[in-house]
């Protein structure tokens, strides 16, 4: 099944195990609940648990809600040409 990306990534289940030494696991993990440290609640698969994430919701949904932005966005640029078009041929109707 090659249609979705990120939706069952298929990591395994290693066992739970100290950090690496060049990771500050307590300042990772911030307010989340504190849990053993494991590979993958830590580096890119901690996306997939709730105590870190919000899901596919928060890992790429942005992107779907960056396409409404930039059309809105468009679509305020396009409205301010359009308004600025009116007003100089307003101007230029009244002048004469």
């Amino acid at each position: 099944m090659h249609y979705f990306r990120n939706v069952m990534p298929g990591f395994g289940n290693p066992p739970d195990s100290n950090p690496p030494p060049e990771l500050d696991y307590d300042m990772w993990l911030g307010p989340a609940p504190k849990r053993p440290y494991n590979p993958n609640r830590s580096i890119y698969h901690f996306r997939w648990f709730w105590d870190y994430s919000g899901g596919q919701m928060t890992n790429l949904g942005q992107h779907s809600l960056d396409e409404l932005a930039y059309r809105r966005r468009g679509l305020l640029i396009a409205l301010g040409v359009i308004i600025a078009a009116l007003a100089a041929l307003a101007l230029k109707i009244r002048q004469g």
